[in-house]
Order: structure tokens, then sequence, then C-alpha cells
């Protein structure tokens, strides 16, 4: 009796704990749906309305905003020496009344002496003097001068030449000019000028070469100041001609340095001094513009 009082007990508490319900556990978390980037708004697209153009409507000129570049030619590189005989004052263009005055800076010169003209437009011969380098002999120096003029116009235009003698024969070894402005009336306007670069120079041959064969070959550097051509002499020891060409010098343009390189034949009888001239002769004014010269020896 007591053994099935127990077995009813034990089957009827198996029976109310299927009746409770189980725990449930810690249920895992769904993932969260994914968010949908909101469209970017596009911008409206309109086509633009012009005006019509009409005889008022004011142009509109586009440029760039800088220059564009434009193909030049190199100029060559030489290196020239300074100018042999320099003036210094008055300078190109200068406007000046009489007295003239004159000042520079060269040489050396044949017993120091420095050699003045003074000519019109026409070529006529308006002053001239003759004065000394302020240096010991044998070497470049200042020099000055006072050329007094007479003209009939009231304004003209002139040239003033300078001149030095070569230190061995005393014969003309350089010669620069000046363009000016001649005034009977009226102030003057005296410009300054730089002492530069030599404006024709002979690189070859060289002082006292050895000329033979009967042809010498000359070298150099410059510029002209005209379109006329340039011309290249050899003197004997009497200062006469005995060879003579024109040439040209590269650059082919009035201002612009340049290069020349040209043969000139000759004939002498026996060996002696000589020289090598180049000049530019003057296109307004008859005469020189310009005189470079190299003492060489020659030979046939």
């Amino acid at each position: 009796m007591r053994h099935r009082l127990c077995l009813t007990l034990l089957l009827g508490a198996a029976g109310l704990a299927a009746c409770l319900p189980m725990r449930a556990g810690p249920t895992p978390a769904e993932p969260a749906p994914a968010v949908q980037p909101s469209p970017t708004p596009q911008p409206e697209v309109t086509t633009p309305q012009y005006s019509p153009l009409t005889a008022a409507t004011p142009p509109i000129v586009l440029e760039p905003p800088i220059a564009l570049p434009s193909v030049t030619p190199t100029p060559p590189q030489v290196g020239l020496p300074l100018e042999t005989l320099a003036i210094l004052a008055p300078g190109p263009g200068s406007q000046v009344s009489s007295p003239l005055y004159v000042r520079g800076f060269g040489g050396p010169s044949f017993n120091q002496r420095v050699h003045f003209r003074l000519l019109g437009e026409d070529g006529r011969l308006l002053s001239q003097a003759t004065t000394y380098l302020f240096s010991f002999p044998g070497n470049p120096g200042r020099f000055i001068a006072t050329l007094p003029f007479q003209i009939d116009r009231v304004a003209e235009e002139g040239r003033l030449e300078v001149s030095v003698d070569s230190v061995r024969d005393g014969q003309r070894s350089h010669l620069s000019t000046v363009s000016l402005v001649l005034l009977s009336a009226g102030s003057a306007h005296v410009f300054p000028a730089p002492h530069g670069a030599e404006k024709l120079t002979v690189f070859s041959p060289r002082p006292d070469q050895y000329i033979t064969g009967g042809k010498v070959t000359i070298d150099g550097a410059g510029w002209a100041e005209s379109d006329l051509p340039l011309v290249a002499e050899v003197l004997d020891r009497q200062g006469v001609s005995i060879g003579q060409a024109e040439f040209r010098l590269t650059s082919n343009e009035p201002g612009v340095l340049g290069t020349f390189r040209v043969e000139v034949a000759y004939q002498v009888d026996h060996y002696q001094q000589g020289k090598v001239v180049v000049y530019e002769l003057g296109k307004a004014i008859p005469g020189l513009a310009h005189l470079a010269a190299v003492d060489v020896m020659l030979a046939q």
C-alpha cells in the first residue's frame, strides 16, 4: 500500500513537470536591414538663352593672359674688345651748337696725336683740329677738343670724325664717328655715350702676323649702321691699296651683331710692312663711318 502511494506521487510529479513550459535561452539578434543611401539630387539642366545680337551689342575681345613665345634668331656669341677710340660726348643724336666740345678715351697713337673733323650733311668740312692723349707715350688715354663751326641753316645733320695713327708708321689706324644735329641757333641737347664694344673687330690676322701667298683671309665681327656692304683692303707700306674686296656681316641687318670672313688678293714686289683694313662707308653723309686696321708683314 505504501509502495503504491509512492509510485502514484512520482507519476503525478512527472506529469506536472511535463506540463510546465521550458525556459527559453537568449534569442540571437536579427541583422539590421541595410540602409539604402538617399539619391543625390542632380542639378537641373537648363539650356542657356542668348539674346539676339544687334548693332548695339558691345564686342568682347578675348586675349591670352601672357604673350605667346615667338621664334627669334639667336645672336652669335662673340666676345668683342672695348672700342679702341670711344667718343663719350657728344653721344649719337645730340643737338650741338658752336663751339662743339668733344671728350673721349682711346689710343695709343703715334706721338699721342688725336685728329678731329666735323662734316656737314653734304660732306663739306666745317671744322678740324688735332689734340693729344692725356697718357704716357704708347698708352691709351683721355682726350678733349673744341671745334668751332658755322652753318647757314638753322639746323642740319652732321658727323664728327675722331681718328688716331699707328704707333709703328704714323698712318691712320682707327677711326670712330658719331652722327649729330648741328644748330646755328637754339639750345643744345648733348647726350653722353658709354664706352662700349668695338664696332668692327679683326680677329685674324693678328698684329705683325706674316702674310704670304698673295691672299689674306680676314675674320672678324661687329655691326653696321646701314645696309651698305663693308670693305676690306690690304695697304702697302706707303698706305696705298694693293687689294680690295666687299663683304657683309652674317646678320645682314643694321645694328645687329654678326661675324664675317673675307678673302682679299694682293700683289707686292718685295717683303714689306703693310696693313689689313676693314671699314664702313657712311650712307647719308659721304666718307667713312668706321675704320679698324691691323699692322701686318706682307710677302708675295
